[in-house]
């Protein structure tokens, strides 16, 4: 009797590692690592567009904050930027001002762009995870996998979304320790969301990953 008593709690053991083994994994949606364009701009102008087209092409993931009605937070993200503080149609490639597409012509911005393009190490994680299995509910995981602070570092969340074929920045957090960023939970749709997280050191974006809209 004590050997059957055994025998079925091994027998039932293992019957539930294999069921755990083959339960459905939460859904995941992960990032990929991109440069990072950023326009600032008054309105939705042919000549954003244009550039926006051509880092699609690219593989750029080019952003746009409206001037006209600054996203949530970006104060904190005008500071940030080098070389020059944010103006009607100017343009940074990884955080560093290239050109003002309103006096200097497109072409030679889009040049500048495609010949300061650089590979990132991908030490930071970002992906989207559901709660359950079915979807109705994600969190948004933010981090960085054993990189050391150098004296001047930000980190940038960006959420954004699809207008026309422009990614729109609806909100955008700037701080010293990516820990400190209020992450975006228990959303219950992702629909035409997307997200950028990017890591400055001294002025230049040194890595950066990317959550396309769904």
């Amino acid at each position: 009797m004590k050997r059957l008593k055994w025998f079925l709690i091994a027998t039932s053991a293992i019957v539930a590692l294999i069921l755990v083994s083959c339960a459905p994994l939460p859904l995941i949606i992960p990032s990929i690592t991109q440069n990072i364009v950023e326009v600032t701009a008054n309105s939705a102008d042919p000549y954003l567009s244009d550039l926006a087209n051509w880092c699609d092409q690219n593989d750029i993931l080019m952003l746009w904050y409206e001037l006209d009605q600054p996203p949530d937070g970006f104060d904190g993200r005008n500071t940030a930027f080098s070389g020059s503080p944010a103006a009607e149609e100017n343009v940074y490639l990884n955080n560093e001002f290239v050109g003002n597409y309103g006096t200097t012509d497109l072409n030679t911005i889009k040049s500048t762009i495609n010949a300061s393009k650089t590979t990132f190490s991908g030490t930071l994680i970002l992906y989207l995870k559901a709660d359950d299995l079915l979807g109705t509910s994600w969190d948004l995981i933010v981090g960085e996998a054993g990189q050391t602070k150098i004296a001047v570092t930000n980190y940038v969340l960006v959420e954004f979304q699809t207008e026309g074929s422009i990614y729109k920045v609806t909100k955008v957090q700037v701080v010293s320790d990516w820990q400190n960023f209020n992450v975006p939970k228990d959303m219950s749709s992702i629909t035409n969301k997307g997200f950028a997280f990017f890591r400055i050191d001294d002025g230049r974006v040194v890595d950066a990953r990317v959550i396309y809209p769904q």
